[in-house]
C-alpha cells in the first residue's frame, strides 16, 4: 500500500493536484527508493526515517505517514 500511495501522489504532484510538483514527486520518488522488504530492518527504519522528512517538508504527504505506521 506504501507503492500504491507513493505513485499517487507523484502522479498528482505532476498533474498539479497537489502543491509541490516536480520537486515534490522527486522528493518522495527519493524517500521510496529504496522500499522496505519484509525481515530487512535497515531498508524500514531508512524508509521510515525518509518519510518522516518528506512529511516534515511536505505535510500534504501525510498519507504516506500512515502507511508507514501501518506496515511497521
Amino acid at each position: 500500500m506504501l507503492a500504491k500511495e507513493g505513485f499517487t501522489l507523484i502522479r498528482n504532484a505532476l498533474e498539479d493536484r497537489v502543491e509541490g510538483g516536480l520537486e515534490l514527486a522527486k522528493d518522495i520518488a527519493e524517500a521510496l527508493h529504496n522500499l522496505p522488504e519484509e525481515n530487512n530492518q535497515f531498508l524500514i527504519e531508512m524508509t521510515i526515517e525518509r518519510v518522516n522528512e518528506l512529511v516534515n517538508k511536505y505535510p500534504q504527504c501525510g498519507s504516506l505517514h500512515h502507511h508507514i505506521t501501518q506496515e511497521k
